[in-house]
């Protein structure tokens, strides 16, 4: 199995726009690679990351990771 690894520019909180990215990546490796692995937060943006849930926000990393934050 041939794995393939992107790195594309994405737009923060573009769907649209970084769907068009990956198909356009999975054009071009089509035939050289069986996976092709993006970044975590590519089809969203890694800006557009958050860890608020239902109102609440929590540290993640570091000093404090899992406290409540409000």
């Amino acid at each position: 199995m041939k794995i393939g690894l992107a790195s594309y520019r994405c737009e923060n909180k573009n769907i649209e726009f970084n769907i068009r990215r990956i198909e356009r990546a999975m054009r071009k490796v089509q035939g050289k690679a069986d996976l092709l692995c993006f970044g975590e937060a590519f089809l969203q943006g890694f800006d557009s990351l958050s860890l608020r849930y239902r109102g609440r926000a929590y540290c993640h990393g570091g000093v404090g990771y899992g406290k409540k934050n409000d």
